[in-house]
């Protein structure tokens, strides 16, 4: 389903769920996650209206279209990401004929943009919209996108001879590491802080609710998937998000009010999204250096399709209690993500078995 939603410029048709009050959303994000999956399965196609139409003004905002209405904000992940994933295209489908003349217009402006939004008292961008489009601040999982498109940048800049700006994309990417362990990394809780947010008499005020959305510090490639500090922000994730009923599966992050259907916060921190389940899935992949080691994977997998309609739809949430869909359902990016998880199970399972690895050599 997902590969017959996605528009000309981009983003993808979130959801045709007709009773729900948006009905048609288009969402980059999305299109984003979907483009992935086709780059993973080799389906894809150069959509090169879509970096054309990114080259516009507004590029550096996320679009979100109605029907008739145009919602804008700024939220970096949406051209980090665009730079992430065109460095993937042109390098996997040898498209170096069509990124030439988008170099100037979309690589090096992005990256430049990406470079310059930044506060210079810590080096970490400036505050944007998250993932979730509830919240602003300085996001982790911004920071980690943000480092990841400026890193393309600068593979872009390297192809196309531009050593000194290949190495300055480089340079902010090794500040925002830094920055990263200094204020976003808190030793009091022993795991990545969720976001920072500056506040008017200065300083910034902390936020360390866990979140699904920390996954991005390995998805993106900040940090690899067994480094200690992940290690424990992706503990602390599966141990507070993981619902503790009958029906299992992980919430967005901890006290999520949106579609909330029970009021104990202590065993039901929010309804179970499929997309945090499979990033999960995807930790415990990346991690995984033995094929026992990949058995918690494909217990989530099975979770997925345990609660997926009998059409094999997959709704954005689950009802905690009776695994009923809640919210959108179909919802794209369920789909997207699942794709994403199911190949780099297939993809990580391959190597193991040629490893011929086969006893746990992880802890929990």
């Amino acid at each position: 389903m997902p590969r017959d939603l996605p528009i000309g410029n981009g983003s993808l048709l979130i959801s045709f769920d007709s009773s729900y009050t948006l009905r048609d959303l288009y969402w980059p994000h999305v299109g984003k996650e979907n483009h992935a999956n086709g780059h993973a399965f080799r389906f894809g196609v150069w959509a090169d209206g879509d970096f054309r139409w990114i080259s516009d003004p507004g590029w550096q905002r996320d679009l979100r279209y109605r029907r008739d209405t145009l919602v804008t904000h700024v939220q970096l992940t949406h051209p980090a990401l665009q730079l992430h994933l065109t460095c993937e295209d042109a390098v996997d489908f040898h498209e170096n004929l069509y990124i030439k003349p988008l170099y100037r217009g979309l690589i090096v402006r992005a990256s430049e943009w990406l470079a310059s939004y930044r506060d210079a008292a810590t080096g970490l961008p400036l505050p944007s919209y998250d993932l979730w489009e509830e919240r602003r601040g300085v996001l982790t999982f911004t920071v980690a996108a943000t480092c990841a498109g400026l890193q393309a940048g600068a593979n872009f800049a390297q192809a196309f001879g531009e050593t000194a700006l290949a190495d300055k994309y480089r340079q902010v990417v090794a500040q925002m590491r830094v920055a990263t362990e200094a204020h976003l990394w808190r030793p009091e809780v022993n795991r990545f802080a969720r976001m920072i947010v500056p506040l008017a008499e200065g300083g910034y005020r902390v936020d360390t609710t866990i979140d699904s959305s920390l996954c991005a510090l390995f998805r993106f490639g900040l940090y690899p998937a067994d480094h200690p500090k992940v290690v424990a922000t992706m503990r602390a994730v599966r141990d507070r998000l993981w619902v503790k009923t009958p029906v299992g599966g992980v919430a967005r992050y901890d006290n999520d009010p949106y579609y909330r259907v029970s009021p104990d916060g202590v065993n039901v921190p929010g309804n179970p999204w499929f997309v945090s389940t499979l990033w999960l899935a995807e930790w415990v992949i990346a991690r995984a250096q033995t094929l026992t080691d990949l058995q918690p994977a494909m217990d989530i997998l099975g979770w997925v399709a345990d609660h997926a309609l009998p059409s094999g739809v997959l709704a954005e949430q689950i009802h905690p209690y009776s695994g009923a869909p809640l919210s959108v359902s179909p919802l794209t990016w369920s789909h997207a993500t699942l794709v994403m998880a199911v190949q780099a199970y297939l993809t990580r399972r391959a190597q193991l078995t040629e490893k011929g690895v086969q006893g746990s050599a992880l802890g929990c």
